[in-house]
C-alpha cells in the first residue's frame, strides 16, 4: 500500500521541479587579436562540460569578431583555432543578456 504523505510529497517535489524558471539565454560575443592585429576565419567554439550540452561554433570575421545568440548563462569553455591548431583555450562565465569575451594572443 503506498503511504498518502509520501505520495503527496512526490507530487509537490516535481511540481515544483516543473515550475522553476528557465535559465535566461544570452548574446556572447568578441574579439580575437594576436599582436595588435584581428584573427580572421579563426574558429571558436563554446561548450558547458556537461554531457550532451550544446556546443556552438563560428568563425571570426575580417574585424576578428565572432557572436553567438541563445547562450544559457553560466560557466562555458571556449576553444579558439586557426589552421587546424587550437590557439586558445580558456572559459567565461555568462551572467547577462549580452557577454562579451575577448581574446589576446
Amino acid at each position: 500500500m503506498i503511504n498518502s504523505r509520501n505520495w503527496a510529497s512526490t507530487i509537490s517535489a516535481v511540481a515544483a521541479l516543473g515550475s522553476a524558471a528557465p535559465v535566461a539565454a544570452a548574446t556572447l560575443s568578441g574579439a580575437i587579436s594576436a599582436n595588435g592585429h584581428a584573427v580572421e576565419s579563426a574558429v571558436v567554439s563554446i561548450y558547458v562540460e556537461t554531457p550532451g550540452a550544446r556546443k556552438f561554433v563560428t568563425i571570426t570575421n575580417a574585424s576578428g569578431t565572432y557572436r553567438f545568440t541563445n547562450v544559457l548563462n553560466g560557466v562555458h569553455i571556449v576553444i579558439v583555432e586557426k589552421d587546424g591548431r587550437r590557439i586558445y583555450q580558456g572559459s567565461t562565465n555568462v551572467r547577462a543578456d549580452v557577454a562579451r569575451f575577448d581574446v589576446t594572443l
